[in-house]
């Protein structure tokens, strides 16, 4: 099997934070395990995207984060479970992501 046909299952945290990126950077196809900083991005676009993560998830995430060398959607998406799962008391699996208990 042609490791191009496997399709790669993605959260939903994964999802919106590419709907973000897409629309932020003006990007049709972002792939989950590229970082911020791989598309040539500045830090006034990762400010702008750190906005519209806290408008989305509700949750602050300085832009910083999304200029550090390994911060790909994946990355955050695990952070990002990870802090709200702090806030409402929910469990995460190892990854990071949120899960029902």
């Amino acid at each position: 099997m042609d490791p191009a046909d496997v399709a790669i299952e993605i959260t939903e945290t994964e999802r919106k934070l590419v709907g973000i990126w897409s629309e932020v950077l003006h990007i049709e196809q972002v792939p989950i395990d590229t970082t911020f900083l791989d598309f040539g991005t500045d830090s006034m676009l990762a400010a702008i995207c750190a906005i519209r993560i806290w408008e989305v998830f509700n949750l602050e995430l300085p832009e910083t984060v999304l200029l550090e060398d390994g911060a790909t959607i994946r990355a955050l998406a695990a952070a990002i479970d990870r802090k709200a799962a702090l806030l409402t008391g929910e469990s995460v699996d190892e990854l990071g992501h949120a899960r029902e208990v």
